[in-house]
């Protein structure tokens, strides 16, 4: 038998036994409970069936939030990620009930573009400096920028005058955001603490998404009007930063 019969014949008996082996590993997988088998983290996602998910739609988060880490974007992520809805405990498949679990909104990390983490028509609310709205406009995907949710101190005639098509929600805040006391839990995260008065002014919403930012408002006992007129915006944003130029005349 000459070099190349040999090897020939060695391969062959290696692919069968690894045939073999693997035949003989799936009967043995097949027959322990179903508990004790070995699935990837993937493998747990494809296997969870629509109906054990909070919804069908919440496989991805229901919008975005930039600007996470200062006082209004974290009472923005705050109040639409709590609570955030566990697996029945009682479920056959309890070991599974880590996966998926998707936040209703996500932060924007530096260096992301915003509207990369959200489905289409989903908001975006950028909770950021007046100066930072023409950096946000640009880094933002182009056909995700109809969803932005400017949550900031802007005259539109002044902020968003870079273009004339621009089209996008507004609102103009007449409440305040502070970090509460800390605790022993909670000293890195502290839960951000509402500053509201029945007798501030009515926050204004203007834009695509202003109902349902109106209606999260509104659970928190913050008194929201929205309009269709852009020009209330201008006249309501106007106001505020002339009021708040001149308080501190008047104290």
């Amino acid at each position: 038998m000459n070099r190349g019969h040999t090897l020939a014949l060695i391969v062959q008996l290696l692919i069968g036994n690894f045939f073999k082996s693997t035949t003989i590993v799936a009967a043995w997988t097949a027959t322990l409970p179903r508990k004790t088998r070995f699935y990837s983290s993937r493998q747990r996602f494809r296997q969870t069936p629509s109906w054990r998910l909070r919804s069908h739609g919440d496989r991805y988060p229901g919008g975005e939030v930039i600007g996470s880490s200062g006082k209004i974007g974290s009472y923005i992520l705050h109040r639409l990620n709590t609570p955030i809805i566990p697996f029945p405990s009682n479920d056959a498949d309890a070991d599974n009930q880590q996966y998926p679990q998707s936040l209703h909104v996500a932060p924007v990390p530096r260096g992301v573009c915003a509207g990369c983490l959200s489905p289409n028509d989903t908001p975006i609310y950028a909770c950021i400096p007046s100066s930072s709205i023409v950096d946000v406009w640009e880094s933002t995907l182009p056909h995700r920028r109809k969803d932005l949710v400017f949550l900031c101190n802007l005259i539109p005639s002044r902020h968003l005058s870079f273009d004339p098509e621009i089209d996008v929600t507004v609102a103009i805040l007449h409440f305040g955001v502070s970090h509460g006391s800390t605790n022993s839990e909670k000293i890195l995260s502290p839960t951000p603490q509402l500053n509201n008065s029945p007798k501030s002014p009515p926050t204004l919403i203007y834009g695509k998404h202003a109902e349902s930012l109106a209606n999260l408002l509104r659970e928190d006992a913050i008194t929201v009007h929205t309009t269709c007129d852009p020009n209330d915006i201008q006249v309501a944003a106007a106001r505020k930063i002339a009021w708040s130029s001149l308080l501190w005349l008047l104290c």
